[in-house]
Formats: C-alpha cells, sequence, structure tokens
C-alpha cells in the first residue's frame, strides 16, 4: 500500500562546503566589485570609461550569484517544513510544488548577469580589448536568453506555482502544461548531475508524440534536448519543495516493473 515519504525518517539536509565555498567567493567578488566602483566615482577625472563599466559588471554579477548561492543555503534548510506539510495533505501521492522565491531568484540572476554581460561589452568597446567585448556579448545573449525562457514559461503557466506531482497514473508537471506523462510512454528513469544541476532524467519509448503533445517555449526546449541526445523532459531539483530520495521514492512506489530505474550513487555532486 502507498505510503507517506514522512513515515520514512530524513537524516536533517546541510549546505555543503561547496556551497558554503560558492557563497564565499561570490561575495568577495561583489565586494572587490564594490571597491571598483567607489574609487572610480572618487577619483573621476583619472579613471578610465572601460573602469566604471568593470566595476558595474562585477559588482552586479556576483551581487547575483551571492543572492543566488544565499538563497539555496537559506532555502536547504527551510525545505524539510515545506515537505512535512504536503505529505500531510496527499500522503499517498507526491504532491510538491517548486518555489516561486526560488524562480524569481533565478529570474533576476539571469537579468543581472545579463545587465553584467552588457557592462563588459561596454567596457570592451571602451578600450577593454576584444576579449572583453566577446564575453560580455556571450553573457549577455546566453543569461538573456534564460531570462527570455524563464518570463515565457511563467507566463505560460499563468504566473501561479508549479507543481509536480506522481502518482498510479504517471508523472504530471504543471512546468509542461496539464499533459500527462503515463507510465507506460516512460523507458527509462535515470537520476544524473549535468552542468552541476542535479536532476531526474525521464526518456521516453517515442519522444515525438510527447514533443507534439506541449506547446509554447517548452516544445522548442524538448526538440532542442532530444536533438542534443537527452530525454525530452526532466524533471528539475532544484526549487522544489521534495528532495531527490522523495522524488525517487515516489517512482519507486507506482512505477511499474517495465520502466528501468537508473540511480546515481553520487548525488552531491
Amino acid at each position: 500500500m502507498p505510503h507517506s515519504v514522512d513515515q520514512v525518517p530524513r537524516p536533517r539536509r546541510r549546505p555543503t562546503a561547496r556551497q558554503w565555498l560558492l557563497l564565499a567567493i561570490a561575495v568577495v567578488f561583489t565586494a572587490l566589485g564594490a571597491w571598483m566602483l567607489v574609487d572610480t566615482l572618487q577619483h573621476p577625472a583619472a579613471a578610465e570609461p572601460r573602469q566604471l563599466w568593470m566595476g558595474l559588471a562585477i559588482l552586479i554579477m556576483f551581487g547575483g550569484a551571492t543572492v543566488l548561492f544565499g538563497y539555496e543555503i537559506i532555502a536547504i534548510t527551510r525545505i524539510e517544513d515545506i515537505e512535512r506539510a504536503l505529505d500531510a495533505r496527499a500522503p499517498a501521492p507526491l504532491v510538491a510544488i517548486y518555489s516561486a522565491t526560488w524562480s524569481a531568484v533565478g529570474l533576476a540572476g539571469s537579468l543581472a548577469f545579463a545587465l553584467a554581460g552588457w557592462f563588459m561589452l561596454r567596457a570592451g568597446l571602451s578600450g577593454g580589448g576584444i576579449a572583453l567585448v566577446a564575453i560580455g556579448s556571450l553573457a549577455a545573449v546566453v543569461f538573456g536568453g534564460f531570462a527570455a525562457i524563464g518570463l515565457l514559461q511563467l507566463w505560460q503557466a499563468g504566473w501561479s506555482a508549479r507543481r509536480l506531482s506522481i502518482d498510479a497514473d504517471g508523472i504530471r508537471d504543471t512546468r509542461i502544461g496539464n499533459r500527462l506523462i503515463a507510465w507506460n510512454e516512460i523507458a527509462i528513469i535515470a537520476c544524473r548531475t549535468l552542468y552541476g544541476q542535479r536532476l531526474i532524467e525521464v526518456r521516453l519509448k517515442d519522444p515525438s508524440d510527447y514533443v507534439a503533445d506541449i506547446g509554447g517555449v517548452q516544445r522548442s526546449l524538448a526538440r532542442l534536448n532530444v536533438a542534443f541526445g537527452f530525454a525530452p523532459y526532466s524533471i528539475a531539483l532544484r526549487g522544489l519543495s521534495a528532495t531527490e530520495a522523495d522524488v525517487m521514492a515516489a517512482i519507486e512506489r507506482f512505477k511499474p516493473a517495465t520502466v528501468l530505474l537508473i540511480g546515481d550513487t553520487d548525488p552531491s555532486d
């Protein structure tokens, strides 16, 4: 009989040394950018234009990183209360929400990095060299694209909290609309780390049917994933109110024997 994940004792979650290190590095570089900016404004006659733009770029980029890393650490200490509240309302299937705050922080971070890239571009055009022009242009385009995708996803979701549910019918993720991914469509479920982020990849027997059923920006992203050899859909774990262990436990409870489950032995990467 299905049971709540609350019946299984969970170890207390703690931020890793890597997360604290990233936060410390971001804080140091934020302070450096602030110092460069203040020094430039205090001595405008002796300063070159590129110094102002670089100071702004470093301050905004690493200030955004400080907010992202700091919120991630804070969220780890708060997630257990959210999990227990959700489990109390729906003890059999797994029902979890994607943090609206985390979505907002991630969107703001992408915009900050895009703006920092634009400042780096200006610094390069002001005499900083072709390298700054190239790096600034790349950052502005890439992170500006991430911000645009995030805004489109929020708009398509009606600006409401996005939910993930796993039950006897399959997997439903409101990030892709109301489209249910039934168990009989799934071939393999695998945990993996991609660019330092944990996710659960859902490989389908016929990805074309799934791609045809979803719309908007999600269809383009799914096609891009398939083109690069990835699954068209993955369960994102960052900002989710359930842990990776909770999601995997729910999958194990409900999946049929025909679905192959591949675990990852190094979830701390």
